[in-house]
């Protein structure tokens, strides 16, 4: 099926999508690389679940982030920053607790590993589980084949699947879960701490609260500066519209 391209690469990211892409492409799993972008902050359930990934197919690469060390020296990701708490602006006004563009923290410790991957080993073939009715999607991957200017063609074989035909082919393949879905998340769970999407891991903070307590307290803590500072420095926007 592959002949015509060079190292045909499935970017795996334990998420339902992938995982169902990932069986969906079972006859030819000889065929591929299966690539897993570590994020260095993976919950442990994650890891092993990977090394069970790892250990069913015959070509399995796991590729490293630092996101802890990103963290400290760049700030929490979040998805609305308030920009006197940015490490860029640090200098004016010091904090304890600093902040950053979600997307920032997700290109360095999961997309920019993924690119050095594609430089160093040169696929001309990236497959990924991306699907059409996401809200969280490449949006310049849409369609079930595009082609990147650096000549590697992108393909989502479930791009026209919904969310219900996912679960379907799931169980009718008669595989579980990845780790997360158990606990309410909607998507694969890349790093235990994220302060960003929130609206994507209410349910997952939720049972963090009940399980892992600890855990939840380092999270909100976060969270709670945030809401005070965003409170703080939209007060004079919200003064001026009025609202």
């Amino acid at each position: 099926m592959f002949e015509k391209f060079k190292s045909p690469t499935l970017f795996f990211s334990g998420g339902r999508d992938s995982l169902a892409t990932l069986l969906f492409l079972r006859p030819y799993w000889h065929e591929i690389t299966v690539a897993w972008s570590n994020s260095g902050a993976s919950p442990q359930s994650m890891v092993d679940y990977m090394a069970s990934i790892a250990a069913r197919v015959p070509n399995f690469v796991e590729l490293r982030g630092n996101q802890p060390a990103w963290i400290r020296a760049n700030g929490w990701p979040v998805d609305v920053v308030p920009v006197e708490s940015t490490a860029a602006n640090h200098g004016a006004v010091v904090r304890t607790i600093q902040f950053a563009p979600r997307t920032s923290c997700c290109g360095a410790n999961m997309w920019e590993p993924l690119q050095r991957y594609i430089q160093t080993n040169r696929p001309t073939l990236v497959i990924t589980g991306q699907r059409l009715d996401e809200v969280l999607r490449n949006r310049q991957r849409d369609g079930e084949f595009t082609k990147s200017t650096d000549g590697v063609t992108y393909w989502n074989p479930i791009n026209a699947w919904d969310e219900t035909q996912v679960m379907a082919y799931l169980r009718e393949q008669g595989e579980p879960l990845p780790p997360g879905y158990a606990d309410g998340a909607t998507k694969s769970v890349d790093c235990w701490n994220c302060t960003a999407y929130v609206e994507h891991n209410a349910e997952r903070y939720a049972s963090m609260q009940r399980n892992e307590p600890e855990k939840w307290e380092q999270i909100h803590s976060v969270l709670r500066e945030l809401g005070e500072r965003l409170r703080i420095e939209s007060k004079p926007l919200f003064d001026l519209i009025g609202a």
